[in-house]
């Protein structure tokens, strides 16, 4: 199994352009007895919603520590 995160530049992607970014996951298919893949499952997740959720994490932490530091500024 194999991930990779790109931009949505493949003709195959076509659906997804609005997207700034995907995770391609590849997974072999193997039969019994077999030693090499036949053949790849590709597929793919739009990292819109985790990169939103990393962005209002960053901001939450930020203004946190900000008010910390003012409360300690005033307090001194």
């Amino acid at each position: 199994m194999a991930a990779d995160i790109k931009e949505p530049l493949k003709p195959e992607n076509i659906s997804e352009k609005g997207c700034r970014q995907l995770m391609e996951l590849y997974v072999p298919i193997t039969f019994f007895g077999e030693s090499r893949p036949t053949g790849v499952i590709e597929t793919y997740y739009k990292l819109d919603n985790v990169n939103n959720l990393i962005a209002k994490a960053q901001f939450t932490i930020t203004t946190f520590m900000v008010g910390v530091l003012v409360i300690l500024l005033l307090l001194l």
